[in-house]
């Protein structure tokens, strides 16, 4: 993976972090709720690919700043991972 860590100050800003946004509707929230339920370290709960296929991507830039432009009103998930060290 390419993502780095700035560190100002006090503050790390997430470079290059790969951003997903999903639209929440009812098998979102199905699996949402399947995963939280059966998740662990040994067992994956995945989503249909189909279901997946209408996230959207974004990359974060060099302060951790990223845009979904021209969105339809509605609920979302967010999600992207960064870790920190020192």
């Amino acid at each position: 993976s390419t993502n780095k860590m700035s560190v100002v100050g006090a503050k790390a800003y997430g470079q290059r972090i790969k951003v997903y946004l999903f639209p929440v509707h009812d098998y979102f929230n199905a699996w949402y709720a399947l995963r939280d339920k059966k998740e662990g370290k040994l067992t994956h709960v995945y989503m249909s690919e189909e279901a997946y296929s209408y996230r959207r991507e974004s990359v974060t830039d060099d302060y951790g700043r990223f845009e979904f432009a021209a969105m339809k009103p509605g609920k979302y998930f967010l999600r992207a991972f960064m870790s920190t060290y020192k």
